[in-house]
């Protein structure tokens, strides 16, 4: 039963839950790519193929497009509401590693920072505003500036509550939370 809670551990080089040997077999699925109509049969198929959790980014430019407006429960696409894509996971018996950036990369246009940022606040970049297409690994922020900071704060401030009530220690699904991309 998942309905109760459980901790992960890192001992010898080995994962254990709640003082089990443990192995985190995990395929990625990314909720935002596919219509929320077919989230559960994805994460169907995940579980018979014999994973036990699903990988996922949260992209902070998909949940934030505009600046100051965050959606998580899909108020304007059905496809941004990652809550609902967390407690489906749940229902079916899979755990969460939730990877919720700021960098998420997946291929995504300037590697799932928000367009808003990058256009209007240039100097968050490390060498300032550079002109390089949209080449993959290219978007160096410097992650100590005040503006950067201020707003991937307003993003963690919206997000994290969610992930963190999701939590396999308060019951929930959610056994990973990874910061950025790699």
């Amino acid at each position: 039963n998942r309905g109760h809670a459980l901790t992960m551990e890192l001992t010898n080089g080995y994962f254990s839950l709640n003082g089990r040997p443990f192995f985190l077999y995990s395929g990625e699925v990314h909720y935002f790519r596919i219509p929320k109509t077919q989230w559960r049969a994805r994460l169907t198929a995940l579980k018979k193929a014999g994973f036990n959790t699903v990988s996922t980014y949260i992209p902070w430019s998909w949940h934030e497009p505009e600046e100051g407006r965050i959606d998580l429960t899909g108020e304007t696409h059905p496809e941004r509401d990652v809550m609902t894509f967390l407690d489906t996971a749940k229902s079916l018996g899979l755990f969460v590693s939730a990877r919720v950036g700021p960098v998420s990369n997946a291929e995504l246009v300037n590697e799932g920072i928000p367009g808003w940022l990058l256009s209007g606040y240039p100097d968050v970049f490390v060498t300032g505003r550079r002109n390089v297409g949209n080449l993959p690994h290219v978007t160096i922020l410097s992650y100590l500036h005040p503006v950067f900071q201020e707003k991937v704060s307003r993003w963690y401030d919206a997000l994290l509550p969610g992930v963190v009530q999701r939590q396999t220690t308060r019951g929930g699904n959610v056994l990973a939370v990874q910061l950025c991309n790699e």
